[in-house]
Order: C-alpha cells, then structure tokens, then sequence
C-alpha cells in the first residue's frame, strides 16, 4: 500500500495499492525530484508530466510545475497563485485546464507556453464555499471539460472517508 504526505503538517492521503514491476529494462532508473503536489496530468504530445504545487509553504508553490521524465528534471515552474488543486491536459496537448483550492474558477492555459488563456467561473459563492475538486477534459474535444466541484466544509479527502471541518458547520 502506497500513502502520500505533502510534508510536514499535513495528513497522509488513503492507501491506494502498489506494484512492483519486475525490471523493464537493464538501463532503467528511479529518479526522485524535490517536488510536492496536489495533483498531475500527463501531456501525450510533449511527454511532460505537469504538477499542482498547491501548498503555499512548499518550494515553488502556488505554481505548476513541468517535469521533464525522459530528462529526470523540472524544466519549469510556472506561477499560479490560488493553490492550484487539479489538473487536466487535453489528448491532442493544446490545453492544460488547472481548477484551484482558493479559487471558484478554472484556468486554461496555451500549450506549450503556458500562457493564460481563458478563466472559467464556476459559481456564484466565493472561494471558501467551492472550488474545482477535479478537472478532466473530454477526449478529442480539447475545450470541452468536466469539472467535480469541491467543498472545504464537506470534502471527500479520500475513497474511505468524509472529512468535516466544524469551523463551517457552527459546531
């Protein structure tokens, strides 16, 4: 079983099961990078991995970070604010679509510049009543999105639980 921490101060994610492959190739190796994330999407054109760095505390947060795995390396860290919380790249690699911790919106962004191209709000309460919980875009419709919205007062940290945050619940 596999369980992920964003560092200190935070909780560990559910368990998600883990395998081992037997080895692939004579030549493979496991690199680690010093990146910390909330979430990540993979770009099949470019072959880059792109990572929410939500924690503000984190080295480069409030960013997202572009992985280069063929090279082991970050290539670049692109300044977000709002603690980006979910990503989405689309199949044909024009758009990377980002939904946001503190934010009621989701951004798109022009691949390969990262370049802002489009806020899309997503209701009419403030940031500390919803956010974009997860992001996927439709295959083959790269400006087509499907958007799971999020609660901080009730948000299903993971598979096993509902976490509650009494602070929003008067209690």
């Amino acid at each position: 079983t596999l369980q992920v921490s964003n560092g200190p101060g935070t909780e560990n994610s559910g368990g998600v099961p883990f395998t081992v492959l037997p080895i692939l190739d004579a030549n493979l190796q496991i690199s680690a990078l010093p990146l910390s994330g909330q979430d990540m999407a993979v770009d099949p054109v470019r072959g880059l991995i792109y990572v929410a760095v939500t924690n503000p505390a984190a080295p480069n947060g409030n960013s997202i970070a572009i992985v280069d795995p063929a090279a082991s390396a970050i290539q670049s860290v692109v300044f977000t604010g709002n603690q980006p919380w979910s990503l989405g790249v689309s199949d044909d690699g024009q758009y990377l679509y980002s939904g946001f911790e503190t934010l009621a919106a989701v951004k798109r962004f022009k691949l390969p510049a990262m370049s802002l191209d489009l806020t899309i709000p997503l209701s009419a309460g403030g940031p500390s009543e919803s956010y974009a919980g997860e992001v996927k875009v439709a295959p083959g419709q790269s400006q087509t999105i499907a958007v799971a919205m999020g609660n901080p007062a009730i948000e299903p940290r993971d598979r096993k639980s509902t976490r509650l945050n009494s602070s929003h619940l008067g209690i």
